[in-house]
């Protein structure tokens, strides 16, 4: 195994639907949502990804798409698929977040030889963190 730590691309891409969508009748809503939900399926095994919903939180998005690869191509390539499906030519994008990330390089070192709650001292090139971390003796 490698020790170079891999850059990762993350983005947040968010969703507004189109009002006149709920208009549709219910059988051409749930197929543009069966065509979104295969796209999102397809990329899953590439792509990790966390879908939140904003409604009763933002007024200006529905929802929003965590995605993190090592391909800044992935993130266009899947765009594209979402935004060419029915439900997809009812959304806009008022908001696309990216940004540039490294694996964690944090090292874990606890001792586990002490009764009780343990210190976990997370250690970093350039941070020490001081964790409690309530492990059982076994």
């Amino acid at each position: 195994m490698s020790d170079e730590i891999k850059r990762q691309y993350v983005n947040y891409l968010f969703f507004k639907t189109d009002p006149a969508w709920r208009q549709l009748s219910r059988e051409e809503r749930d197929h543009g949502r069966s065509e979104f939900e295969g796209v999102v399926k397809d990329w899953k095994s590439r792509v990790l990804m966390i879908p939140f919903t904003t409604v009763g939180t933002r007024a200006d998005t529905d929802f929003v798409l965590w995605r993190v690869s090592e391909r800044l191509e992935d993130f266009t390539e899947m765009s594209t698929q979402l935004l060419n499906t029915s439900l997809g030519k009812w959304l806009h994008t008022p908001y696309s977040y990216l940004g540039m990330t490294k694996r964690s390089m944090y090292v874990d070192i606890t001792n586990t030889k002490q009764r009780g709650p343990a210190w976990k001292v997370v250690a970093r090139a350039e941070q020490v963190h001081l964790h409690l971390s309530l492990l059982e003796n076994q």
